[in-house]
């Protein structure tokens, strides 16, 4: 990269950041230009949610342990990956 070249950086981002939104609506303008009209294909977007990391659920499972107080934490993957679809509900 060049020095004083802004840094590319790709991050997990939702679909509703303002970001992201700016970024449809370049891609929508480009459509417009190109073809006429933008995409107007509906966007589920629940599809574009992402899901939690298995650490970010053993720290959500510890935090709730610390405040319910003591007892057995249970991180099994089982576990873990019936939590990632309640969490990413939230």
């Amino acid at each position: 990269m060049s020095p004083g070249a802004d840094a590319l950086t790709i991050s997990p981002t939702a679909y509703d950041d303002p970001v992201v939104r700016r970024l449809e609506a370049e891609v929508q303008q480009e459509y417009v230009e190109r073809y006429g009209g933008p995409d107007e294909t509906a966007v589920e977007t629940c599809k574009f949610v992402s899901m939690p990391t298995t650490e970010e659920i053993k720290e959500k499972l510890r935090a709730a342990t610390r405040e319910d107080g003591p007892g057995r934490l249970d991180l099994s993957e089982e576990l873990i990956n019936r939590l990632r679809i309640g969490i990413a509900d939230e």
